[in-house]
């Protein structure tokens, strides 16, 4: 927006800098973007708000999505095939549904187990 051409960083809140950073990252009209923890500093609602965007713009560009995130809720409902990694090695690989459904590892258990407590919805 015009209006905010000569804003710095702090005088913007978090969600217009995920918008912000969404925005530069299309300007090259990538087929993939890698997101590394890019809801995590967001409250629930801004939450909301950029994941919906990215769902958005995933349907209509085609974009493929690299989501990095300990949050199981947003993988769950983000992604269509997760990788979990301890210690920097893969772990586990498989669809969401049988990821969520029968998680094989230790860690990918606890992940789930540890979410079971707070439920994200769209």
């Amino acid at each position: 927006m015009p209006e905010h051409a000569d804003f710095y960083p702090h005088m913007i809140s978090e969600g217009m800098k995920q918008r912000v950073a969404v925005a530069r990252a299309l300007m090259l009209d990538p087929k993939i973007i890698i997101a590394d923890e890019a809801l995590t500093a967001l409250d629930l609602s801004v939450r909301s708000q950029i994941l919906n965007l990215l769902l958005k713009l995933q349907q209509e560009m085609g974009l493929s999505y690299i989501f990095v995130s300990h949050n199981m809720n947003i993988i769950r409902h983000f992604s269509d095939k997760i990788m979990v990694l301890h210690q920097g090695k893969m772990v586990e690989k498989a669809t969401t549904e049988k990821l969520f459904n029968a998680p094989q590892h230790e860690y990918t258990q606890r992940l789930i187990q540890e979410q079971t407590m707070f439920s994200y919805k769209r």
